[in-house]
């Protein structure tokens, strides 16, 4: 368990033998999902998706040892059957996201379960306000696992709750407008970005005490 889904994207890279050169990654996704690469100095190529977000692949712009990072948008599972195929066939390496959805082992292909890891994002799917899953699945990766440091507790700046918040303040005390609010709240205490993310990728990991509270009474293997 780490911060997030973005930081368990870095350290899943990070514990690769071979640090690879170049990422492909959809042109559809969140900028957030970029951070790791570039702090790792990794070049980005992006591949286009098709009108079923299926990812459109041109074999001669990968090459062997390259990152393929499979989004399984929405929860929807991707083909990773061909996907896994395409990949072996030409030594790409395989990353699954899974941020729009949970583990889920009683599947019967479970998304997160063919790349050689896969990275989860628990505050899109819980009421928790951080939060991410690194699944490693291949075990010659398990080896290292040491390399990640331990989560330690963390409190929820001021600044952040009151971005996580606002809703129901504003739904409480009956405000109108309150995207404009919101921006304007935005604009006064810093940007969303700066306040979620500032703290991460700095070999630091930290989690809230009320995401390990809700963790504990979930189990993932049921």
């Amino acid at each position: 368990v780490l911060s997030c889904g973005r930081e368990a994207l870095y350290y899943g890279i990070k514990l690769l033998k071979h640090l690879p050169q170049r990422a492909h990654v959809p042109a559809y996704c969140c900028k957030s999902v970029l951070a790791p690469f570039k702090k790792l100095s990794i070049e980005i190529n992006f591949y286009d998706v098709g009108k079923h977000l299926e990812p459109i692949i041109d074999k001669k712009s990968i090459k062997k040892g390259d990152l393929f990072l499979l989004i399984h948008y929405f929860g929807i599972p991707q083909d990773i059957h061909s996907i896994k195929q395409l990949c072996e066939k030409f030594g790409f390496i395989l990353i699954e996201d899974c941020a729009h959805t949970l583990p889920d082992p009683q599947s019967s292909c479970p998304m997160g379960s063919t790349g050689v890891f896969s990275i989860y994002s628990l505050r899109k799917q819980l009421p928790v306000p951080d939060g991410g899953i690194l699944v490693v699945n291949d075990n010659s990766l398990k080896e290292r696992l040491s390399i990640i440091p331990k989560p330690k507790l963390k409190k929820v700046p001021l600044k952040k709750w009151l971005i996580m918040n606002f809703d129901k303040i504003a739904f409480f005390f009956g405000w109108p407008n309150t995207l404009k609010i919101k921006d304007a709240l935005r604009n006064k205490i810093s940007s969303t970005e700066n306040i979620f993310y500032s703290s991460l990728l700095n070999e630091k990991v930290e989690i809230s005490y009320l995401t390990l509270k809700v963790l504990s009474n979930v189990n993932f293997s049921e």
